[in-house]
């Protein structure tokens, strides 16, 4: 590369800046996002959606109702239900606040189809874990292996994201729930990183893989003990899962137990 191209690429870089938004999967943390957007004058927004979204984003913007579009997301596969039941129910709120903004706005999903498809597929396992688990003896090394599975996959996707993000940026861009791998890959690109936090995960999942990475990162094994006691915390919330009127509900009462016990 020329050195005038160099320093091009240097001026451009500089000119991006892009604030991460970290949320958790539920609609009063989504809720929580766009009161934070309102603060922000953003140029684009990226959203952990698989690409196979955006379509159905701008339907929505074209002023198509949100049942219609999930409907038809249903009927051609974009969406599974009810595995996918969540993560339509929790977005939401965001992606139809997001769709009065002008239409100069962008809005992109970043997420890759068959890494999503992945992620799902690991989700399931996770569940027949926790089938086995109830009934009795708690497999430590299956668990670990299918963390160690998901935290590698999200990794390599990360690096995928962070190139598709560093071409797309423009002006002043927000991205909802990035991973600290993706934020670390943007920084070292060179691009100015803002981080806001709306809710910090208490899942215990969610903590037994910040955990796992934590570790990783030490080079060292997270020990078997204290992977079972997160499994077993996982199995309480699952209990109390089964008796909430919502996931919203069970997520709201468990952050409160999580506050109390750290």
């Amino acid at each position: 590369m020329a050195p005038e191209e160099i320093e091009k690429n240097e001026v451009e870089t500089k000119e991006k800046e892009i604030t991460l938004i970290s949320s958790v999967q539920t609609t009063w943390s989504k809720r929580k996002v766009l009161d934070v957007l309102e603060g922000i004058n953003w140029k684009s927004i990226f959203l952990p959606l698989p690409r196979a979204w955006e379509d159905a984003i701008a339907a929505l913007r074209e002023g198509f109702e949100f049942r219609d579009i999930v409907e038809e997301m249903e009927s051609s596969g974009i969406i599974r239900l009810p595995e996918d039941k969540q993560i339509v129910a929790s977005w939401e709120p965001l992606i139809k606040g997001i769709s009065h903004a002008p239409p100069e706005r962008k809005v992109r999903c970043y997420r890759d189809v068959t890494s999503f498809d992945s992620e799902r597929q690991i989700a399931m396992e996770y569940v027949i874990l926790a089938l086995r688990a109830r009934t009795g003896r708690i497999e430590t090394q299956k668990w670990k292996e299918l963390l160690c599975e998901e935290i590698d996959l999200a990794r390599k996707e990360s690096a995928s994201d962070a190139r598709r993000l560093k071409s797309e940026l423009s002006g002043h861009s927000v991205c909802i729930d990035s991973s600290g791998d993706l934020e670390e890959m943007l920084r070292s690109e060179g691009l100015e990183v803002k981080r806001i936090v709306v809710d910090s995960p208490a899942l215990p999942l969610d903590v037994l893989r910040w955990e796992m990475r934590y570790h990783m990162k030490q080079g060292r094994e997270m020990p078997d003990d204290a992977i079972s006691m997160r499994i077993k915390e996982h199995l309480e919330f699952l209990d109390l899962l089964i008796k909430s009127r919502t996931f919203d509900d069970a997520y709201a009462e468990w952050k409160m137990i999580y506050r109390r016990q750290n």
